[in-house]
């Protein structure tokens, strides 16, 4: 993500999952941070369709491990399938944080809106 108003990086991908980003936590649930590099108030405004494109695959992918999840405990036990589903989990969950951020669109908020 890029800001509109210095053209930096706005945030880096650690900075992006660890923290708040700057704002308090109803800020950043409605989509703000702040610029890591000159500290204006953004707001993501919407996502690159490859963030779409991701996202559909994966919940394929996540429904034909969930259909075919019996048979797998089956062949290969409990704990082992468990263990494959968290894998796969957190896995999809990774990567597509990353594509939060690396997709985001961002606007700066005017100063009337920046007390919210």
């Amino acid at each position: 993500m890029t800001c509109p108003g210095c053209h930096e990086e706005a945030s880096s991908f650690r900075r992006f999952v660890l923290s708040l980003q700057g704002v308090t936590v109803a800020q950043s649930v409605q989509g703000y941070l702040r610029c890591q590099s000159c500290g204006r108030l953004l707001r993501v405004v919407r996502f690159q369709k490859a963030l779409w494109g991701f996202l559909v695959p994966s919940v394929l992918l996540l429904g034909m491990f969930a259909v075919t999840y019996p048979a797998l405990v089956r062949s290969a036990g409990g704990p082992p399938s468990v263990l494959l589903w968290f894998l796969l989990l957190f896995l999809i969950l990774f990567v597509f944080s990353y594509g939060l951020w690396r997709f985001g669109e961002l606007t700066s908020v005017g100063p009337a809106d920046e007390e919210r």
